[in-house]
């Protein structure tokens, strides 16, 4: 066989392969555009958090409580874990208010559930967070400590649009 022949083989099978095999976009692993945005919501009927969410998973949210309680706002990734569903574990760091001292990390896991699909993009978000905090110097996303605090919150929201 010559080499331009083999090469085409080549190709060919490394294109079917492509075809034939699912990628993580296929799997849902990306956020894609529909669930994709900013969203304002409100945590148990009180405080409220603005997030964003981008197509390829970063995920960040500001507290307009995160001050008051001795946290910062948090990074994290997400992940599309349903048809209408996503997942998101966001990091951020604790302090104590008075003087402004480290005083722990915490993990927030935020289970989302997205509805009212209008123009391809979904218009609402409800759902809970749990967040676990520790110690100055913990991994948490890996402790081996206890943790020194739990929390859940429900939330529901909306999209942020830029009219």
């Amino acid at each position: 066989m010559s080499p331009s022949r083999l090469l085409i083989l080549m190709l060919s099978v490394v294109f079917v392969l492509g075809m034939v095999s699912p990628s993580p976009a296929a799997g849902g692993h990306k956020i894609g555009q529909k669930m994709a945005g900013t969203y304002l919501w409100t945590e148990d009927g009180s405080s409220q958090r603005v997030v964003t969410i981008t197509r390829g998973g970063e995920f960040s949210s500001v507290s307009e409580v995160a001050s008051e309680y001795g946290f910062t706002d948090g990074l994290g990734s997400a992940l599309r874990t349903g048809k209408n569903e996503v997942t998101a574990t966001q990091v951020d760091f604790n302090y104590d208010k008075a003087d402004g001292t480290p005083t722990g990390v915490t993990r927030v896991i935020f289970s989302m559930a997205f509805a009212d699909k209008e123009q391809g993009q979904f218009q609402t978000v409800s759902g809970s967070l749990m967040g676990v905090s520790y110690e100055v110097g913990e991994n948490p996303l890996n402790p081996s400590t206890k943790p020194t605090a739990t929390f859940t919150y429900t939330f529901s929201g909306q999209r942020v649009r830029p009219n």
